[in-house]
């Protein structure tokens, strides 16, 4: 439940490109500041990102947050992306480093920066994790992806590495999207979490819609719609760089598991 009013403003973002032996760089600086009705000014995000290609089928990304570095206990906690990309084909693409966890979701396709007021699931999920991806694309521009990576419950491990194993498929077609995915996350050593993501969104004229489902559940217990999160949200589009949104969610947990960290056992926030 919101407590205050909170006007959001992108303040600043600012695109740059350079290029050196033709190989192309883009990098660039985003901030979001926030005025609420307490009278309180804040940064909510300070973010740099770069990204390029080094040779012929391989390129980087970065994206991180320089003023969070003196609170992590590395430099690569501040860092969201940090990845490298090998694109051998048209049709096969290859990532490994700290990235976003396979996982379908309108709202969690958002950059952070981008997500105004987010859902409990998303507020509590550790996304971005080491991982190694495989994708395949389609012609018509669908993807299908594999991965193998971190646990986002490894934080809550006591310094054990836990792993993760996904799928997903995303699609865009014209006025309509779709994302799907099939998540196997280890919340303690041998003992996996099922989540199963699916969300589409869809345009009418200046108007867009988006739906996301997603259900969790032990892989050995597995319950519909005990432990779920509902994000909805309507995108009215009135000019160049103004939007006006109206957004629900939903996260409930009444499951007889207690190994969710995302939403806790108990749980009902709207």
């Amino acid at each position: 439940m919101m407590k205050r009013l909170k006007i959001t403003v992108i303040a600043l973002c600012i695109l740059a490109s350079a290029s050196a032996q033709e190989k192309p760089l883009d990098f660039g600086l985003e901030t979001r500041t926030s005025f609420s009705t307490e009278g309180k000014i804040s940064f909510d995000y300070f973010a740099i990102y770069a990204k390029g290609a080094i040779a012929d089928g391989f390129s980087y990304y970065f994206y991180g947050y320089p003023n969070r570095i003196p609170t992590s206990t590395s430099y690569f906690d501040a860092l969201a992306w940090g990845m490298l990309s090998y694109a051998p084909s048209g049709n096969w693409n290859f990532e490994i480093g700290k990235q976003a966890l396979e996982y379908a979701g309108n709202e969690y396709d958002y950059k952070p920066i981008d997500v105004f007021t987010p859902s409990e699931y998303w507020h509590n999920y550790a996304a971005f994790q080491l991982a190694l991806t495989g994708q395949y694309i389609l012609d018509s521009g669908d993807k299908f992806s594999i991965q193998a990576g971190e646990s986002p419950f490894s934080k809550h491990s006591a310094g054990n590495t836990l792993y993760s194993f996904s799928a997903s498929a995303r699609g865009s077609h014209g006025s309509f999207g779709y994302s799907a995915s099939a998540n196997f996350l280890e919340y303690a050593r041998g003992e996996y979490a099922a989540h199963q993501a699916l969300s589409g969104w869809a345009y009418m004229g200046p108007l867009k819609f988006e739906l996301d489902v997603i259900n969790r559940a032990d892989a050995g217990h597995l319950q519909i719609l005990k432990d779920f999160s509902v994000v909805s949200q309507a995108i009215l589009t009135l000019g160049k760089g103004v939007q006006l949104f109206a957004r629900y969610s939903k996260d409930q947990n009444f499951s007889d598991d207690y190994f969710d960290t995302m939403v806790y056992r108990g749980e009902d926030v709207s």
